[in-house]
């Protein structure tokens, strides 16, 4: 689980500016969020809380699962969640799969955050700029 371990090596906190890009929703991270909370609470094994320090990570949502995307978001910070195709993994209906997953699990105004705004934003794209 490098996600864990970069938290626990204190990699946001050390560098700040550095922004780390998670694929996948990150698996079984937003499953485990509580878990991995309470243990490092009683264990003292994060030097801040690894709730917050997830907050702070850009997430690719190539996942599929509407609801392990809702899971997500109450995880991460919903403007770091970003549309993933998961290429060349999955191609032709997959990846229409990875858009069409997201459009209908959320409204229309949702949906364009996680399929291109919060992208824009992660890479200092200006969306009103004309292409």
């Amino acid at each position: 689980m490098i996600t864990l371990r970069l938290l626990r090596a204190d990699v946001p906190t050390r560098y700040p500016t550095l922004k780390l890009y998670i694929v996948n929703l990150r698996g079984d991270v937003p499953f485990l969020a509580r878990r991995i909370h309470d243990n490092a609470e009683d264990l003292s094994s994060f030097k801040h809380s690894p709730r917050e320090d997830l907050r702070e990570l850009s997430v690719e949502a190539a996942h599929f699962h509407g609801r392990s995307l809702y899971m997500a978001l109450e995880t991460y910070d919903g403007e770091k969640v970003m549309y993933g195709r998961g290429y060349p993994y999955f191609q032709d209906a997959k990846c229409t799969r990875a858009v069409t997953y997201i459009r209908d699990a959320f409204a229309a105004k949702a949906a364009e955050r996680l399929l291109a705004r919060n992208a824009l934003a992660l890479y200092g794209i200006d969306s009103a700029r004309k292409s």
